[in-house]
């Protein structure tokens, strides 16, 4: 049997030293590229999402797959978690969110709104609202259980291709093919802060844990790591030879992962 790492939530020494990390299983039945990929919080499923049209759940200890998620008529760009593990939130290019029961598989409901593809969806650490971005220029906030939309999020230039919460659950930040971030209170809905310093299409925005940085992957082959209350940037990581399209703190917020189209992955941080 796969013999899994402790959650987040467990002390980083419980896990295996990363030197001794191999190959443990690979998952095939999708039949396009995957897009997107999650751990459910409690570690037992991963759910992947598909140029395909579908979102499949499998069991990692096992490898099997446990359900085919089918109803989006376009591509799957991103699927999240609920924080319970309950549902499934899927963003397409057809233009929607759907949400799903992550142990049946049953379609919830279809949130439609955005005028283009949904890129990215994140759940708010509470579990009450969903945030979705789209290449309509936008972000939208909606009420998970109702599906009532909140806030409607304008002001990016180009396609939005990332969006995630703070911490607290306060704050959204979102980036963009208009080579900005913008930081916005999840509230109101009102314009916080706009980032600037990349010089090419933003892919990825991510939330340190402890919620005082965040860190963002561009075109421009590098990564920022910004301050979040004062919008300060702190440091540009560079090192790789093309884009950066995604980026990812440890749990601990003590290093940063960055994925790029040249086929690495970078972990950054200090030596011991």
């Amino acid at each position: 049997m796969l013999s899994l790492c402790p959650s987040a939530l467990a002390t980083p020494a419980k896990c295996p030293d990363i030197e001794t990390w191999e190959s443990l299983r690979t998952f095939i039945g999708h039949t396009g590229q995957v897009l997107s990929a999650g751990w459910s919080p409690d570690g037992s499923q991963i759910a992947s999402a598909s140029l395909d049209r579908t979102i499949k759940i499998w069991d990692v200890n096992s490898g099997v797959l446990l359900h085919t998620l089918s109803g989006h008529t376009n591509a799957v760009f991103s699927v999240a978690w609920s924080p319970d593990s309950l549902m499934i939130a899927s963003g397409s290019s057809d233009d929607t969110v759907k949400f799903w029961n992550a142990d049946t598989g049953e379609l919830l409901r279809t949130l439609a709104g955005h005028t283009s593809a949904v890129t990215s969806v994140a759940w708010s650490l509470d579990g009450s609202q969903i945030a979705s971005a789209s290449t309509d220029n936008t972000v939208k906030i909606w009420q998970a259980n109702s599906g009532e939309l909140l806030q409607t999020l304008t002001g990016h230039s180009d396609q939005v291709r990332s969006v995630v919460w703070s911490p607290d659950d306060s704050l959204i930040a979102s980036g963009s093919y208009d080579q900005t971030i913008k930081v916005w209170e999840a509230q109101s809905g009102m314009l916080s802060q706009t980032l600037t310093g990349h010089t090419d299409w933003l892919f990825s925005v991510t939330w340190s844990s402890e919620g005082s940085k965040f860190a963002s992957g561009s075109a421009d082959r590098t990564i920022k790591v910004w301050q979040a209350d004062l919008g300060e940037l702190l440091r540009t990581l560079t090192g790789h030879t093309d884009f950066v399209v995604t980026v990812a703190w440890s749990p601990d917020g003590c290093n940063l992962a960055s994925g790029s189209g040249d086929r690495t992955i970078i972990i950054w941080g200090s030596k011991p």
